[in-house]
């Protein structure tokens, strides 16, 4: 799952429940600090250099950026909220990528099935 996905995700999230997110590029900085103390741009160049960050809140970071733009406040508080069931599902669907590429090399064989 990319950086990408995972920032418009939950900005997309907020904004079904009525929580705006606009500008839409500002929002998605917001969120890539919040996540990844960098901003989208560094966070998707980090991506592609194959040197992803794992997503963390920080207590310390997160009262920092809603102290700087306040209007994204109730968008932080949404993120928060709903950041460990997202990541249980960023973390399953990993393992089901990682699981579907060793089937695709062939680490993964059907067994035929006894009849015992």
């Amino acid at each position: 799952m990319s950086v990408s996905h995972i920032v418009d995700s939950l900005r997309h999230a907020a904004e079904e429940v009525g929580i705006s997110a606009d500008p839409m590029t500002k929002a998605r900085n917001f969120v890539a600090n919040l996540l990844f103390d960098r901003n989208y741009d560094q966070v998707k160049a980090a991506e592609n250099a194959r040197k992803f960050v794992q997503p963390q809140l920080d207590p310390l970071r997160t009262a920092k950026l809603i102290q700087e733009s306040p209007h994204f406040a109730p968008l932080a508080k949404f993120c928060i909220a709903h950041f460990d069931a997202f990541m249980g599902h960023y973390e399953f669907i990993e393992s089901v990528s990682s699981t579907n590429q060793a089937i695709r090399r062939g680490a993964y064989s059907a067994a035929p099935e006894s009849d015992t």
